[in-house]
């Protein structure tokens, strides 16, 4: 696997790829958004990018813009490399199609740990999601509830991860027919996030053994700013 990495300065350039590697994934540096499209058209095996989007003449969020306007590159995963912590600017930048974060300096002690945080909700089926995803703190226990049309017993499930447009969950007491299947429409949820019931639509879109992978269907206005909040305080954390 290849990913670009966008970054204004050679050292960090080097030194995020040179991280990148015991992961498995070839680092191929650009120093601004010009390099990084020339690389992309050298090379169509590049997967993802990790992007530099505080240095002015990196014009990092352009090129992310760009990349996700574009019909041949769209599919790649983007991962922001950025030191603000301003929820409207990540907010943006998830609309935009960030599928992850990478945050503050990139140093030798703590870059590494920054960096396995910001790639581990890519793996799996998380690589084709255009949203952020985050994984609740174990110690939330994130349960979301609902019943399968037609039947009457009430489902319970752990939240695996959750992003603005679905979640994936867990189910501890599948039904009796077993768990519904993709394309099942679930007319209601409940979702209890710390301090916050959340009561979104929703749809399966894929069912393996226990674990459920769900899209939002549809979430008010209030339910999102609160999931807004959620996945920020995550990313920060």
């Amino acid at each position: 696997m290849k990913f670009l990495v966008v970054e204004g300065a050679a050292t960090a350039r080097d030194a995020i790829a040179r991280a990148l590697l015991p992961r498995g994934i070839q680092g191929v540096p650009a120093a601004d958004r010009l390099a990084a499209w020339e690389a992309l058209k050298a090379d169509s095996s590049i997967e993802g990018a990790i992007v530099d989007v505080d240095d002015a003449a990196v014009e990092g969020v352009r090129l992310v813009e760009e990349i996700k306007s574009d019909e041949a590159a769209r599919a790649l995963t983007i991962v922001v490399h950025t030191a603000q912590a301003n929820r409207d600017f990540v907010l943006k930048l998830i609309e935009t199609g960030a599928a992850g974060f990478l945050l503050g300096a990139f140093t030798a002690k703590g870059g590494p740990a920054r960096l396995d945080r910001a790639l581990a909700p890519l793996s799996g089926h998380d690589r084709q999601r255009r949203h952020v995803r985050v994984r609740p703190d174990p110690g939330e226990m994130v349960r979301v509830s609902f019943r399968v049309p037609g039947g009457s017993a009430l489902v319970t499930g752990l939240v695996v991860d959750i992003s603005l447009g679905g979640m994936a969950v867990e189910l501890l007491n599948p039904p009796p027919g077993g768990p519904p299947g993709p394309g099942a429409r679930i007319p209601a949820m409940s979702i209890a996030l710390p301090g916050r019931e959340l009561t979104p639509a929703g749809t399966v879109v894929t069912a393996q053994g226990r674990t459920l992978a769900l899209r939002f269907d549809s979430t008010t206005v209030s339910d999102r700013t609160a999931l807004e909040r959620y996945i920020f305080r995550r990313i920060s954390a």
